[in-house]
């Protein structure tokens, strides 16, 4: 069982939210009680792809392809040693996903999708801020490199993700539907939707958010109190920044790792990779030179 986790564009001089803690306990916890109901022999391993460069691709280059690979890296590189702190030594790949389109422009046609995601996708579409289609881009969300429903993968894909990841989970089954009728592999796969979590874990989306910086210049003790106070402030991002403090409070913290992921060069972001024993994807792999 492959667990899939996704994650988008954030522009490299923008803080990564610090809500990332949140959502990497949240996505912990839920593979534990997932464990809970399959067979404690089934091996699990976890599955990180980035869209930058896909995004940069879909934006007609409105993003610097550079910029995305770099965004692409620092966002996997986070994500990755949040695991790792967190006790997971499971097997980790993480890979960058294509920067074209892989499917068909025709599998799917905007009247085959209902008017509320049309509605949803065109609104993400003003909001992205990254002047991507948002229907073309919601369309190649099953493709191999992003979370692999239409490929010849045998293992079950689980996808964990924030409220925002039911529509595109929608908009998948869509898609998987239309490439089972035209004879093309798909992969098994499942949901798991955290609704309690109302945004993407990398969407900094106001300048008062919390970065995740404080992590390591503050004792995590005082971030977690930090976190605590700014649900005050952020109530739509409470579940996450109490399950911020919570990860804080559960795990062995390591502030150079994490100021490694968010702050190092390629070199030293590639490197991490490295100690932290994940696997890099044929997309990523060519940045280790």
């Amino acid at each position: 069982m492959t667990v899939v986790l996704g994650s988008g564009f954030l522009d490299p001089g923008i803080p990564v939210p610090f809500r990332a803690f949140g959502f990497t306990q949240a996505v912990v916890e839920a593979v534990a009680e997932l464990r809970r109901h399959v067979h404690p022999r089934v091996e699990i391993s976890f599955r990180l792809f980035n869209t930058s460069r896909k995004l940069a691709a879909l934006s007609g280059n409105c993003i610097d392809v550079h910029t995305a690979t770099i965004s692409g890296l620092r966002l996997l590189a986070v994500q990755a040693a949040l695991l790792r702190m967190a006790g997971v030594s499971n097997p980790i790949t993480a890979d960058l996903a294509y920067a074209a389109r892989e499917l068909a422009a025709d599998l799917l046609d905007r009247d085959d999708l209902p008017q509320a995601l049309l509605q949803w996708l065109d609104q993400a579409s003003c909001n992205n801020g990254n002047f991507a289609d948002g229907f073309i881009y919601g369309v190649e969300h099953p493709a191999a490199s992003m979370f692999g429903d239409v490929s010849s993968r045998l293992q079950l894909q689980v996808t964990v993700g924030a409220r925002p990841e039911a529509y595109f989970w929608a908009i998948r089954q869509h898609v998987v539907a239309q490439a089972k009728r035209a004879g093309m592999s798909v992969a098994p796969s499942l949901g798991v939707i955290l609704h309690g979590l109302r945004r993407p874990w990398y969407a900094n989306r106001h300048n008062g958010e919390l970065p995740i910086n404080l992590a390591f210049t503050r004792s995590p003790a005082d971030a977690a109190a930090s976190a605590r106070d700014a649900v005050k402030q952020d109530y739509g991002a409470n579940r996450e920044l109490h399950a911020a403090a919570r990860y804080l409070r559960s795990h062995k913290f390591d502030a150079e790792l994490v100021r490694a992921a968010v702050e190092g060069g390629k070199g030293q972001v590639m490197g991490l990779f490295r100690n932290l024993s994940v696997t890099l994807g044929p997309c990523a792999a060519p940045y280790e030179c």
